[in-house]
């Protein structure tokens, strides 16, 4: 697992963009409301929380990136970011009751910052990766209508051991106000999964 994480972490320091970690915890606020999404049922939360900024475990790393965009608007711009990290689904069929997941997902601050370019960076890591993907229209509360799509990711070498899927995206205004954030702001997010 960690030989693939480096390979990951290359593959984006090679894209240009530069690595942030962030806590697993988050809150609703953030992960939920700040992006537009409606607060799921289907999620872990912390039986007794410290703090109400660290109220359940991620789902998404999404609003982590903006978190830290947020924290950073005195810093030169564009600035291109990414976070690897695990995620985690109810799962009842578990001992555990729940399923990590590991997911990458990447932002960009710009004064030029647009769908193109966000595509353009999924691309490049797709096929640095030896990966093909289809693209399929999406609508997302956090992304401007029409400048948002799922894809997936398919080897042409069979004999690797997972696949990925995911999304990308212009931030929506909305939603860009709701983390104080003054430019153009894109993302993707992947999630990896083993073959079965």
């Amino acid at each position: 697992k960690r030989e693939f994480d480096k390979i990951l972490q290359q593959v984006m320091i090679g894209l240009g963009f530069t690595e942030i970690k962030s806590l697993m915890l988050t809150s609703e606020l953030q992960h939920y409301t700040k992006l537009n999404r409606e607060i799921e049922d289907e999620r872990i939360t912390v039986a007794q929380p410290i703090t109400q900024d660290r109220t359940m475990i991620r789902k998404s790393l999404i609003n982590s990136l903006l978190e830290f965009l947020e924290n950073n608007k005195h810093e030169e711009l564009p600035q291109k970011i990414f976070e690897i990290g695990d995620v985690a689904y109810i799962n009842t069929a578990k001992e555990t009751q729940m399923d990590t997941v590991k997911k990458l997902a990447a932002a960009q601050i710009s004064t030029d910052a647009n769908f193109t370019s966000i595509k353009s960076a999924l691309e490049s890591f797709v096929a640095n990766m030896g990966f093909s993907m289809t693209l399929e229209d999406s609508e997302d509360p956090t992304f401007i209508q029409w400048r948002c799509a799922k894809f997936e990711a398919k080897a042409s070498d069979e004999s690797l051991p997972f696949t990925f899927k995911g999304y990308f995206g212009e931030i929506s205004p909305e939603v860009l106000t709701n983390f104080e954030l003054e430019y153009p702001t894109i993302v993707f997010e992947i999630e990896f999964a083993e073959k079965q």
